[in-house]
């Protein structure tokens, strides 16, 4: 999935960040989320940065079904473009995740429209 992103990025024009907070200051991550078009990550704590997205960006963001907390709630009241794809099989705290098929499928539809 991440070569995936990546070349749709660079297919699109758009810049790729890979995003770890702990690289930015607080002022970096918020300039960087105001920036962004679209936003995709694994559900945690770091999505939250989306309250900084301007109204419209694309957030997909990927559900652990083991879980299933999401962003969604704050996400659509902030006016962002939210979506949402299960991952089955694993929980939020887990180091590594495994996409099925049907999940790269979902994210190439939603990256498409």
């Amino acid at each position: 999935m991440y070569d995936y992103i990546q070349q749709y990025c660079q297919n699109n024009q758009y810049l790729f960040v890979p995003f770890f907070y702990n690289n930015y200051t607080v002022e970096e991550r918020i300039k960087l989320f105001n920036c962004a078009n679209i936003v995709i990550g694994v559900h945690g704590s770091a999505n939250f940065h989306v309250y900084f997205c301007k109204p419209n960006t694309r957030v997909i963001e990927l559900i652990c079904v083991k879980d299933c907390h999401s962003i969604q709630l704050p996400a659509l009241s902030f006016g962002l473009d939210y979506w949402q794809i299960p991952v089955e099989n694993h929980g939020q705290f887990e180091k590594t995740i495994t996409l099925s098929k049907d999940c790269l499928e979902s994210l190439k539809k939603i990256l498409n429209k």
